[in-house]
């Protein structure tokens, strides 16, 4: 398993998931996040336009393709 330090994973951006409402989430999927470069805020977005059951897998597909959130009301 990667070490979540060799990605980048900090405890402060462990704390803005939290921050957001996105709690315990499991350090692999933590460790996808970093990775890929999915933040609470862009699944937040993803949220705010409507999509309210995303996956932790799905952030992670659709930010490794460069899928942007869509804007809200569209």
């Amino acid at each position: 398993m990667i070490n979540s330090k060799s990605v980048g994973v900090t405890d402060d951006y462990i704390k803005s998931f939290d921050a957001m409402g996105y709690k315990n989430i499991p350090q692999g999927t933590i460790i996808n996040f970093k990775s890929v470069g999915v933040t609470p805020e862009y699944m937040k977005s993803f949220e705010e336009a409507g999509y309210k059951d995303v996956s932790y897998g799905t952030f992670v597909n659709l930010k490794s393709i460069g899928v942007v959130p869509p804007d809200k009301g569209r």
